[in-house]
């Protein structure tokens, strides 16, 4: 198991996440952007590109080193670059992975690869990046003949549900969060389980309705 270091929204006490998933198969059209950007991708621990793709995600409030973890336990990164300088960057695993934003391990069904970690840099938004970043994982995924991608995203950033959607994903899972008073009280609600496409611990007392009540 890995697990993900991304950041949480600290300032509100609810939120939204959505479950999204979609078929591979076929992959959409490659992306087309400006002539200073680069797309590169990054499997190998001892790739020459990891100093760079770490110290964009300590940028974004990632811990050092973050990336470098992400790259030895198998998982593999989308990194856009201009001017060779990392913009914007996302992932992909096909083992057990630990979402820190919702304190819950989302575990891969067979050929399932679990899509997480997208950042654009500010600078950089509203150009498409996120999009490329999307269309190229699944053309990753198409290449090693997976057959569904999986990602999670939360209301908190609609662009990127917007641009998850617009690549053919769609809810699979809808998981709700309250905190009061360093207690939390969450809810899975299924969509459609079947093209949830993975196994979603279950940590915290079980309560009725498929609510799940834990300490924060």
């Amino acid at each position: 198991m890995i697990e993900s270091k991304s950041r949480l929204v600290e300032n509100k006490n609810v939120q939204t996440n959505f479950f999204l998933t979609r078929v591979i198969a076929p992959p959409p059209a490659a992306a087309t952007l400006a002539a200073h950007f680069t797309v590169r991708h990054v499997s190998n621990p001892g790739d020459g590109a990891r100093d760079s793709l770490d110290r964009f995600y300590t940028a974004q409030g990632f811990p050092p080193g973050w990336s470098h973890t992400q790259l030895a336990n198998g998982a593999q990164a989308v990194m856009i670059d201009s001017d060779e300088s990392p913009v914007a960057a996302g992932w992909l695993i096909r083992k057990p992975f630990y979402i820190e934003e919702i304190r819950r391990t989302f575990e891969p069904a067979p050929q399932v690869d679990y899509y997480f970690g997208d950042f654009v840099a500010s600078a950089y938004q509203g150009q498409g990046l996120q999009q490329t970043l999307i269309r190229e994982r699944l053309h990753l995924s198409h290449q090693t003949e997976r057959q569904w991608a999986t990602a999670m995203t939360s209301d908190h950033i609609p662009a990127s549900l917007k641009n998850y959607r617009a690549e053919g994903f769609t809810v699979a899972l809808t998981g709700s969060q309250r905190i009061l008073a360093g207690i939390e009280l969450s809810r899975l609600c299924c969509t459609d389980r079947a093209r949830l496409h993975g196994r979603l611990s279950q940590e915290g007392l079980n309560l009725p309705f498929s609510f799940y009540l834990r300490l924060r």
